[in-house]
């Protein structure tokens, strides 16, 4: 049978959309509510922007001096190194500014300065780090570096509006602690030093901003983050739980069973999945556009960066499913991994430039303010500047979207290199290196097969072994195993509880690995090349809740090669006979369990396999259901190998063509139930039936020994006594039940009849009571199993004590940390893990770093239009060697004529 994977891809496509249409409803609301909440944000958030300009109070010297510069007594000036021209011109700042010299500090070393300021200055306080002071009436540049404990801006960020915009203020935390009036100060100081002529005036005032609120800093990030937020909820809800439902329903190690092609399933969810995710937050995204709450950051570029950030998130998602099997604990831990780098982003440290790469999420941030920037700085956003560098400590915009390509390819790699390396149930286990070997590359071969005659192999086991390695021992389930199942018949298997029946089915499969040993389905040997060939019908029922028993059928017949059109005859004829034709149309989870064991059957035998396993399908089953499931598994035994394990011998004795009866790990006894009872079984059993309850035992014995010597009475429950007759003597039963039936009267018996040895009679001689697997220590004890000693209650009740209560609720909750001690420990310590990832964040944030100092110079500022305002034409001189000073710096000078209409043209020209 060959598969192609572009019509199969079809099929699980068809699955997933299936999904969809049955959860309709609730995914409905989670989108609609999503949606809702967004478009809510931004009806009540966002505001249309004025485009009023108001002209500010210029500063003075004086107002400078006064009213922005701290003059408490726990504010100090630190300088250093000292020097005579140091010291002179730090004494004339003081006179300036009329500060008591106990408010300043002199150091030698200026790192001991930084130090001791960052330690124990309480208030307002500086430093200045003099690195080059000219003597007096030198040619000289005056060189020194200002730093402040107060004002926490980066000298990387050159400009104060890179984090916020300032709400039509005329002043920033620059000039509000007053580091540009010691700037100032200390300026006009030196040029009193140099004995130059400080006479001029300097007014201060700050450039007109439109009036905007705080929330139009943060537009772009706030509902960049909401959506983020809501996106992962979501994604938790329709993505992560559904994916490892399947998982903890069995459904997804029954796909990999069914077809190699498996994969295709998780590639469809996937992508079904994300045309929905798409469809949401392009919606939003153009409600935010109508808004106007992208800014002037082109569409295009904004709805490329979420939707990077959707694929390499949902690949993120598909990873962090690997370590869940259970839909409680992916609730619970998915929601966590899904927050983790969220906390990252508020940790402004090397740990947020590691958490750049490793996380979807923080890539998008960064993404984020990047495009805040730009908006916040009134500019268009151009190809050009993907790849600028808008701020020293971001990132290249087209190093972002280049940053979720890459984590997207990783997650997914890294997602199929931990689903072979921990597969998990029903997959196939590959060593931690297999990538390396040049083999995985390799096509395999796979032999064409076609049913063989009756009688010929199906199934080889050699020399099988497994054990089970626990606390308390090691329990051997299949030691050195032989056995043989043949085409075209039906093959059961006997043994108690535990006797490994499952387990041999399982390793049968692949889905519990060999210890030792060789298996072989249709010659061959790889279970990934023969595990298609196999219908399999676990213990559970397994099915789809969101499918019908008709679409079951269909599905898995076209998953084995059949067409759609066939698959749908199929299925319509083997709904008949299976008794499920009344229930066509009724989903998976409506059914009994009788009807969903029957759904089993059909998809086991479903499409074109040529071996079914069928581990206890009669269970659960009434009688005339079980009678129609043996007719159907009797047809079915023309064409296919069967081998079925069950606990009710009247079905083996119907069933098998041949008994295999398993018991301490070993193959006890095989043949047909004929062959069985003639060579295991005890002879026939004579019932008699006893008048008064009397057996006279001693004058029946002795007409029964007359003719069959060897005779013995197996049990006597009265009024009914068994006799066992060997099969040896069966040639003189008729005239000894002439004789019995003579005398009726005078033993006083009531009943005769004869039956063969029953198929139990053979099981419990062969398997004995009681499985060596199944006892507590694994030794052998054929003791009845309702032997244990108890102590017998009283027969008044009296209540329970106080302590007896709380002794009875510790026992019990400690006993379930003892058993789910891991889950326990996880508990217990993310509280102290959370508490001290809060401490080392806090304190990373606290951690005060010195940084390079940021020249004051023109040439900062990278590129922009340096505006002269002359109105008069005086100081001609001093204007061209200004505007000389600008041009060489890289920036352009202009003139304006006007005040006030002059700066609101260029504003909207160069910003607008």
């Amino acid at each position: 049978m060959a598969c192609r994977g572009s019509p199969l891809f079809f099929v699980f496509l068809r699955k997933n959309f299936l999904y969809l249409r049955f959860n309709l409803v609730p995914l409905l609301c989670i989108f609609i509510g999503s949606a809702a909440v967004l478009c809510g944000y931004l009806h009540w958030s966002v505001r249309p922007v004025k485009h009023n300009l108001e002209e500010l109070e210029p500063k003075d010297y004086d107002v400078l001096k006064q009213l922005y510069f701290p003059a408490n007594d726990l504010d100090y000036i630190y300088f250093a190194p000292s020097s005579n021209n140091v010291d002179d011109i730090m004494d004339m700042v003081r006179q300036e500014l009329e500060i008591p010299a106990e408010r300043f500090r002199i150091y030698n070393i200026s790192s001991d300065m930084q130090l001791d300021m960052e330690q124990n200055c309480l208030g307002n306080c500086f430093a200045i780090n003099f690195k080059q002071v000219p003597n007096r009436g030198s040619v000289g540049r005056l060189v020194y570096s200002l730093s402040s404990n107060q004002m926490r801006i980066s000298p990387k960020k050159r400009f104060v509006n890179d984090e916020e915009i300032n709400h039509q203020k005329d002043d920033d935390d620059y000039i509000r602690v007053g580091f540009l009036t010691l700037q100032h100060i200390l300026d006009r100081q030196y040029m009193k030093y140099q004995e130059l002529n400080p006479n001029y005036e300097l007014l201060l005032s700050s450039m007109p901003n439109l009036e905007v609120s705080s929330m139009d800093s943060h537009r772009l990030t706030y509902f960049g983050t909401l959506c983020s937020i809501l996106f992962n909820v979501v994604l938790l809800s329709t993505f992560v739980v559904p994916f490892v439902e399947e998982k903890q329903n069995g459904l997804k190690e029954f796909l990999n069973l069914v077809t190699p092609m498996s994969f295709l399933n998780g590639l469809t969810f996937f992508f079904i999945r994300f045309i929905c995710y798409a469809a949401l937050l392009l919606f939003v995204l153009i409600a935010a556009y109508f808004y106007e709450a992208l800014g002037l950051i082109g569409f295009a570029y904004i709805a490329v960066l979420y939707l990077l950030y959707i694929l390499a998130t949902m690949s993120y998602a598909y990873l962090i499913s690997v370590c869940f099997h259970s839909v409680f604990y992916a609730k619970i831990g998915g929601l966590v991994m899904l927050i983790i780098p969220y906390v990252f982003s508020f940790v402004r440290s090397w740990v947020t430039s590691v958490a750049f790469f490793l996380f979807s999420t923080n890539a998008f941030l960064e993404g984020l303010d990047v495009f805040q920037t730009f908006s916040n700085k009134h500019r268009h956003f151009g190809a050009a500047d993907l790849f600028r560098e808008i701020k020293d400590d971001s990132t290249r915009m087209f190093w972002i979207y280049c940053s979720l390509i890459a984590q997207s390819i990783l997650y997914a790699l890294l997602y199929n290199y931990m689903t072979c390396v921990f597969p998990g149930p029903g997959g196939l286990k590959r060593p931690f290196l297999f990538f390396l070997d040049p083999n995985t590359y390799k096509k395999r071969q796979r032999n064409e097969y076609t049913t063989a005659p009756r009688g010929t192999h199906a199934i080889i086991i050699s020399e099988l072994c497994k054990k089970f390695q626990t606390s308390k021992r090691e329990t051997l389930i299949s030691d050195n195993l032989n056995m043989t199942i043949n085409n075209k018949e039906i093959t059961v298997l006997l043994g108690h509880n535990g006797a490994g029946k499952t387990t041999m089915m399982n390793m049968i499969m692949g889905l519990v690995p060999k210890d030792a040993g060789k298996i072989v389905v249709c010659s061959e040997r790889d279970v990934a090349s023969y595990r298609h060939l196999i219908g399999f019908c676990p213990q559970h029922s397994v099915f789809m809740s969101y499918m019908t028993c008709h679409q079951h059928l269909e599905f898995f017949a076209q998953l084995r090669g059949s067409r759609r059109s066939d698959a749908c005859l199929w299925a319509d004829t083997k709904l008949k006979k299976l008794g499920l034709k009344e229930k066509r149309d009724e989903y998976g989870r409506n059914l009994s369990g009788g009807m969903k064991r029957r759904l089993s059957l059909g998809i086991a035998i479903a499409g074109n396999t040529k071996i079914v396993i069928l581990d206890e399908p009669s269970s659960g089953l009434d009688i005339e259901s079980r009678r129609q499931l043996w007719d159907i598994l009797l047809n079915l035994r023309k064409e296919k190998a069967i081998l079925v394990t069950t606990h009710y011998m009247e079905e083996a004795e119907v069933l098998g063509d041949t008994i295999c009866i398993l018991a301490n790990g070993k193959l006890q006894s095989t043949g047909s139930p004929l062959e069985l009872k003639r060579r295991l079984g005890i002879g026939y059993r004579l019932k008699l039936e006893v008048t008064d309850f009397t057996f006279r035992e001693r004058e029946i014995m002795k007409i029964i020994l007359d003719y069959v010597p060897t005779a013995r009475v197996l049990n006597v429950v009265k009024p009914t006594v068994y006799i066992c007759l060997p099969y040896a003597y069966k040639m003189c039963f008729s005239e000894m039940l002439l004789k019995l039936e003579s005398r009726t009267s005078e033993l006083e018996i009531s009943t005769i009849s004869m039956t063969d040895t029953s198929l139990e009679d053979v099981f419990l001689r062969c398997a004995g009571e009681q499985d060596q697997v199944d006892t507590p220590d694994g030794s052998r004890n054929d003791a009845p199993l309702l032997t244990a000693l108890y102590k017998r209650l009283p027969s008044q009740h009296t209540p329970p004590s106080t302590w007896q209560l709380w002794l009875a609720v510790f026992y019990k909750k400690w006993t379930f940390l003892a058993n789910e001690w891991l889950y326990a420990v996880i508990m217990l310590s993310l509280p102290v893990v959370c508490v001290s990832g809060a401490i080392l964040a806090m304190h990373a944030m606290s951690v005060v770093k010195n940084e390079a100092a940021l020249p004051l110079k023109l040439s900062q500022m990278g590129s922009g239009v340096v505006y002269i305002y002359n109105p008069t034409g005086h100081h001609a001189q001093v204007e061209q060697q200004l505007r000389q000073q600008i041009e060489l710096s890289g920036l352009t000078a202009q003139n304006v004529a006007a005040t006030r209409k002059q700066c609101e043209k260029c504003y909207e020209v160069h910003f607008l």
